[in-house]
């Protein structure tokens, strides 16, 4: 669909989850490249992406937020059922 620029246009943005983790498990680098190509897609025609990873450990919550950040990306943390929101006091580095 993101190949249809009619699709693209008529969209305000879009969403995608484990994007780098399934859970605490990484996802190999291949598959976040592809997953990637198709958001850059996205990115490239202005609209906001939205990711949803989540990981429990501490140093894969930073690593979502800090990939997201560096891909252009809005990146959510949070419990996979989504029953309460999570803030995590952390600054990303410039």
């Amino acid at each position: 669909m993101l190949d249809n620029s009619n699709y693209i246009d008529s969209i305000d943005g879009i969403g995608r989850e484990d994007v780098y983790y399934y859970d605490n498990s990484k996802n190999n680098q291949e598959e976040i490249e592809e997953i990637k190509s198709y958001l850059d897609i996205m990115l490239s025609a202005g609209k906001p992406v939205l990711i949803v990873d989540y990981p429990t450990r501490n140093s894969r919550i930073y690593d979502v937020y800090q990939r997201a950040s560096g891909d252009g990306f809005l990146a959510y943390v949070g419990p996979r059922d989504l029953h309460k929101l999570r803030y995590y006091d952390f600054a990303l580095p410039d």
